[in-house]
């Protein structure tokens, strides 16, 4: 799944790129960030406790964070970011969600992992865990 580009230029207005834009190989052209982003774990048809990660890159198709564990290839999880929409000429921030597969996970330092998460779906059920760590935040 990618986002259109109107998504896309939504979400990195939210979240404010600070590096520019990395075109190494990469189907998807990604932009550096640094911001903290919620997720939670899918699984058995439904989320698990939502956490904080480090967004480190995002792409239409995909994104890269840090955790401090290890997750195998092929989990799921949903992220939430962040998504500036004006339906009626002023800036509100509502959440994007995205259901996402881990395609890669490595070790990055002592107790940190860099996930590479590719963009399953957009996520339109209800995510209590997400919604309840957003409220507290």
């Amino acid at each position: 799944m990618n986002l259109s580009h109107e998504r896309f230029v939504r979400v990195l207005a939210s979240l404010k790129p600070d590096e520019g834009v990395s075109v190494d190989n990469r189907r998807h052209p990604r932009v550096a960030l640094r911001s903290t982003v919620l997720m939670a774990p899918y699984f058995d048809g439904r989320a698990g406790a939502a956490f904080s990660v480090r967004l480190q890159d995002v792409s239409s198709g995909g994104a890269a964070v840090h955790t401090l564990r290890s997750v195998p290839c092929g989990s799921e999880f949903i992220l939430d970011l962040p998504e500036q929409t004006a339906p009626d000429g002023t800036t509100q921030s509502a959440p994007l969600r995205i259901l996402c597969r881990v395609a890669h996970c490595r070790r990055v330092g002592p107790h940190q992992f860099q996930l590479g998460l590719e963009f399953a779906e957009l996520w339109t059920a209800p995510a209590p865990t997400l919604d309840a760590a957003r409220a507290a935040a």
